[in-house]
């Protein structure tokens, strides 16, 4: 993992965006899950892209929404066959230990069972299907 790096998207970083352009043409044109945000906000709203790279290349990314006060955000991904991602564990870690968050939960679309497999087998908490998508929780540990 020496040439693996996690950072959020920086839309005015024309490296970052070439990635992400990359990225997208692997995931057969679908685009990033999020908006980019054009600034560093100071409000209560979390929104952000959190990109897995190795060797200068995206492995994988996820957005992060959620919100300051109540310290809970919630991840989706991009849908990627690939038994083990990374980027969850980095960006669950990424959630409690940098943003602060006490409860993380993860929207995961119910036909990928790759996701579903490995959050199951890693102590996420099932929380149902809600509203076409497959809610998990993971909560701080004190």
């Amino acid at each position: 993992m020496k040439n693996t790096k996690l950072f959020p998207i920086d839309p005015s970083n024309l490296k970052h965006i070439k990635l992400l352009d990359e990225f997208e043409k692997e995931c057969n044109g679908r685009t990033p899950i999020g908006v980019y945000q054009e600034e560093e906000t100071t409000t209560n709203d979390i929104s952000l892209e959190l990109v897995l790279e190795e060797k200068e290349k995206v492995q994988d990314i996820c957005h992060i929404e959620g919100y300051k006060d109540i310290k809970s955000c919630t991840i989706s991904f991009v849908p990627k066959k690939k038994k083990k991602r990374k980027i969850v564990s980095m960006a669950t870690s990424y959630a409690i230990d940098t943003l602060g968050m006490e409860e993380v939960f993860f929207k995961i679309n119910p036909e990928d069972k790759d996701m579903l497999e490995y959050l199951d087998s890693n102590e996420y908490e099932c929380l149902g299907d809600e509203k076409g998508s497959i809610i998990y929780l993971k909560e701080k540990q004190m």
